[in-house]
């Protein structure tokens, strides 16, 4: 069983040899000494000016009142000086400091281990210790030092400043104030709103609330932002997570910024420049807007909308729907066996079906269209106006496939010379026409003539008439089917 050793109220100077024979030591009022040495020792100062010296081992030591200096020697110590300007030591190893005065000094050198301070008043680390955590309820000031620290902060504002380092920065509670300075830091402002400055490196926010402001400029690195609400990134932030199960909405700006959703039903708009927007779960529409964009749906049921310029779009899992915009590539990838819609919009664009029974829509411009396995149709045709050749294009049907059930729809509201009712095949079988060079599908009595030679389709819409159409741009080659497949009357779906 250890003793237990307890000062006179004058001055006392004890040492401790053997840890089983000393483990706790209460000093009473008086200027003493105490030195532990070896085991995990428990000193008490009590009033007057201690020295207390733990030695080896994870030692305790309360100064409690006056001015006490306390050396915690090897281990992993806890150094509490109490009331009065205090001296700690932790000596090797990771010790915890308590300050409650600004006349305490902690001192610490390179090596000591990884240490940390729990301050109730305004406090800035000292060299050699990594981590600062402020205590009570008052508004206080926690600044930081060369290391990679990490500063909390308490219930209260409080400003916190990392300086130098990789740091991390926690309000907690209150409306507070955070600077990382240089460094790859990450900032929680924690409940509140709160004013968050990551400075020069590539710089982490958490954001929670719609009052917590993010600060950036320019040329001072790559930054993100988690956040669990709505948000807009800021000027000079690249990257924005959405966090949570809420359905929640997400914006970039004018850079190449990567936007990703969380797992519930997400809006994510991607504004100018070349982004990356990436749904997550949930059913989620993606805007990629202007800039060169890549879209990726995920799982679940995705609208996505490239856009201005070159767009790569890609449903994942799920029955997607992909509309272009100017010069896309749409893909419903091979992994995803849904059933997805694919729109080109204006442009040249691809278009992939992937697995699945897939529509595939090149819109204006000369597209690719892949409808990949399954049963895909390839609709040509506007709800909005009659066949202009000049802004249909023509476009590349790859991998026709009777066989897997696919069709070629078409729109009579665009093709407005059929007769035909809307349905598979044509009712009036005049109307469609195979043939084996160009010059006579021009001089075919059929409206829709395929050339079997070569895989080109035509709309004829003036009959036997020489050329397709009485004006150039009302009728013409739309379509080419690579490698020349058998096409016949039923491979056709017409639309009103």
């Amino acid at each position: 069983m250890p003793n237990y050793w307890y000062g006179t109220s004058g001055s006392d100077y004890k040492v401790g040899r053997d840890p089983e024979n000393f483990g706790f030591i209460s000093i009473n009022d008086g200027r003493d000494i105490f030195y532990g040495y070896g085991g995990n020792d428990t000193l008490f100062g009590r009033n007057g000016d201690d020295s207390l010296y733990g030695g080896d081992g994870d030692d305790l030591l309360f100064g409690e009142g006056d001015n006490d200096y306390l050396d915690g020697g090897n281990g992993n110590d806890i150094l509490d000086g109490g009331t009065g300007q205090d001296e700690m030591r932790g000596g090797a190893g990771n010790d915890t400091y308590y300050v409650d005065n600004s006349g305490d000094l902690v001192v610490e050198f390179a090596g000591g281990g990884t240490d940390l301070v729990y301050s109730s008043i305004t406090y800035t680390l000292p060299a050699h210790v990594e981590n600062l955590v402020l205590t009570g309820t008052e508004a206080l000031i926690g600044r930081g030092n060369e290391l990679a620290n990490q500063i909390r902060g308490n219930s209260a504002r409080n400003f916190l400043y990392g300086g130098n380092g990789d740091d991390w920065l926690f309000g907690e509670g209150g409306n507070d104030y955070l600077d990382g300075g240089s460094g790859n830091d990450i900032l929680d402002g924690g409940t509140g709103q709160d004013e968050m400055r990551g400075g020069l490196g590539n710089d982490t926010y958490y954001v929670d609330n719609s009052g917590d402001l993010v600060v950036e400029f320019a040329g001072q690195g790559f930054d993100r932002v988690f956040s669990s609400i709505t948000y807009t990134l800021p000027a000079h932030v690249e990257e924005l997570e959405l966090t949570g199960t809420a359905r929640i909405n997400g914006t970039g700006n004018e850079l190449a910024n990567n936007i990703l959703g969380n797992s519930a039903n997400n809006f994510l708009y991607g504004r100018a420049g070349n982004d990356y927007l990436h749904g997550g779960g949930g059913d989620d529409w993606l805007f990629g807007e202007e800039g060169r964009d890549s879209l990726l749906g995920g799982s679940g049921q995705d609208i996505l909308f490239g856009g201005q310029d070159n767009d790569a779009l890609y449903g994942g899992d799920g029955d997607d729907t992909l509309y272009g915009g100017d010069f896309s590539s749409l893909f419903a990838p091979d992994s995803d066996t849904g059933h997805d819609y694919l729109a080109g919009g204006n442009g040249n664009d691809s278009l992939f079906g992937g697995q699945g029974n897939d529509l595939l829509m090149g819109e204006d411009g000369n597209d690719i269209l892949t409808g990949g396995t399954g049963a895909d149709e390839f609709f040509f045709g506007s709800f909005f106006g009659q066949f202009r050749a000049s802004e249909l294009g023509i476009d590349t049907i790859t991998d026709f496939s009777r066989s897997e059930g696919d069709k070629i729809g078409l729109g009579k509201r665009t093709f407005t010379a059929l007769r035909s009712i809307a349905g598979t095949g044509f009712s009036i079988g005049s109307e469609f026409a195979r043939v084996n060079s160009d010059t006579a599908a021009a001089l075919s009595s059929a409206f829709i003539v395929y050339n079997s030679s070569n895989g080109k389709l035509f709309y004829n819409p003036n009959g036997s008439a020489s050329g397709f159409a009485a004006t150039l741009d009302a009728g013409g080659h739309f379509a080419t089917l690579t490698g020349n497949p058998s096409l016949i009357a039923s491979d056709f779906s017409l639309y009103a």
